[in-house]
């Protein structure tokens, strides 16, 4: 990752607690703690940063879709096996 892109991971770090806190449901997910959903949006955010361009708009935004679908994903792959 560039310094540029760290940066937004750094600054915008915050955003995979409120993903979590605001849009996931975790007590009604035995399989998965917080933690785990934690570990996951920090790694989808470093995802977000690597493919985003600055003229798509925020950063913040694009950054909790990611966090969002990649828990979301990894929920669905859980609960099937």
């Amino acid at each position: 990752m560039t310094d540029y892109q760290d940066a937004l991971v750094l600054e915008n770090l915050d955003l995979v607690n409120w993903v979590i806190r605001t849009r996931i449901s975790i007590p009604n997910r035995p399989l998965l703690t917080y933690d785990d959903f934690y570990a996951i949006g920090c790694e989808a955010i470093c995802r977000a940063a690597l493919k985003y361009q600055p003229d798509m708009g925020a950063f913040a935004p694009f950054a909790c879709r990611y966090i969002y679908n990649a828990i979301r994903s990894e929920e669905r792959r859980v609960g099937k096996e």
